[in-house]
């Protein structure tokens, strides 16, 4: 079954006239490492949110909607914490331990916190 990805880029090509083999090429890897990306049988690169966005000459719009079916799609997340204070990594174990006891308003006043504060950067 295809991941939010799979169906975005499976789109794009569609809309581009581009082949599966044409874009594995542009992303330097096989055509059936691009299906698997594709069906969730492997994890998107992380370097492919870029690629794609230059390859393909993304607007605005295209962009957010990658990005979103990119989060959609993914199984788990990387943080890199070598930077992090001492405080912040405690929070980014905190949470990751906490999420899956979160309720749906838990979730919702969490996602307030951060919309709050993207309007101060």
């Amino acid at each position: 079954m295809l991941t939010a990805f799979g169906c975005f880029v499976r789109k794009l090509r569609i809309d581009t006239g581009c082949l599966l083999k044409d874009m594995a090429d542009s992303l330097e890897v096989t055509s059936s490492y691009l299906s698997a990306v594709e069906m969730g049988k492997r994890k998107i690169p992380s370097d492919w949110k870029e690629k794609i966005i230059t390859i393909f000459n993304l607007e605005k719009k295209a962009i957010n909607e990658l990005q979103a079916a990119i989060q959609e799609s993914q199984k788990e997340l990387q943080l890199n914490l070598s930077n992090a204070s001492k405080q912040q990594r405690d929070l980014a174990f905190t949470f990751a331990r906490k999420l899956d006891g979160l309720d749906e308003n838990e979730i919702k006043d969490i996602f307030n916190i951060f919309k709050k504060t993207e309007g101060e950067d």
